[in-house]
């Protein structure tokens, strides 16, 4: 949680971050699938996201170990 009185820029820096990640995003996304086509555009999303999943399941694995070794 956003600390006391700070609320108002985590929202916006939340706003902001939104706006770029749909700005960047839908417009990439689009100029990929002209360039590439949707084949390989899928292709290499699908692959990214594999890769993201693998590595969010090494840092919860990761961290789960760090918690018990503290107790």
């Amino acid at each position: 949680m956003a600390p006391k009185g700070r609320k108002g820029s985590y929202m916006a820096f939340y706003s902001m971050s939104f706006s770029f990640a749909h700005l960047i995003g839908h417009n990439g996304g689009m100029n990929m699938v002209n360039r590439f086509g949707y084949f390989s555009t899928w292709t290499i999303f699908s692959i990214f996201l594999l890769f993201v999943a693998g590595l969010t399941i090494w840092l919860y694995f990761l961290l789960k170990k760090s918690e018990t070794k503290d107790i």
